[in-house]
């Protein structure tokens, strides 16, 4: 009833009203449960395929001998450490590359790009280097753009560059715009 009262005065309803419809509740209930459904089956999957992947790996591990455990043990531990030095290395190279900016007055964020795990310290020199000078190649083009002086022209709009002081001294005082 409330519902009717509702729709006839342009009055929208609410979520909650809308789901006392029977109809309504049973599509938003079967729509729930089909998402529901979908995501659990996702989850089960990835889930599995861990399980899977872990499996693999212990009966791997199983049917090796001791010698080759120690060997395969050996090289996985390798593999961890040099990943650790790699993030180590990357991080120390990005803060000599923030002091090396610094020092020639470039903007850190312009090294936000760079990949500093697969880059030497000349590398990233001769990136800096170029992020400078590209810089200031673009600063001067712009100071240049936005300090460019005007060529002066004559009343008709005619440039007059041999009475170039004439037309200069027309434009700036208005009085000789009107004599």
């Amino acid at each position: 009833m409330e519902q009717e009262n509702k729709e006839l005065d342009g009055t929208p309803l609410t979520f909650d009203e809308i789901l006392q419809d029977k109809t309504y509740q049973s599509e938003f209930d079967k729509r729930v449960a089909k998402s529901l459904e979908t995501a659990k089956t996702k989850w089960e999957k990835e889930y599995n395929e861990k399980l899977e992947a872990e499996k693999t790996e212990a009966e791997k591990l199983a049917q090796m001998k001791e010698e080759e455990k120690h060997a395969y043990e050996l090289e996985q531990a390798n593999k961890k450490a040099e990943e650790a030095i790699n993030k180590l290395n990357a991080y120390e190279l990005k803060e000599q590359a923030i002091n090396i900016a610094q020092e020639k007055g470039l903007d850190i964020s312009l090294l936000d790009d760079i990949d500093y795990s697969s880059q030497t310290a000349e590398t990233i020199k001769t990136i800096i280097d170029t992020k400078k000078q590209v810089f200031d190649k673009a600063l001067e083009k712009a100071i240049n753009e936005r300090y460019k002086e005007k060529t002066p022209s004559n009343v008709n709009g005619n440039v007059d560059e041999n009475n170039w002081e004439k037309s200069s001294k027309q434009e700036l005082n208005p009085l000789f715009r009107k004599y």
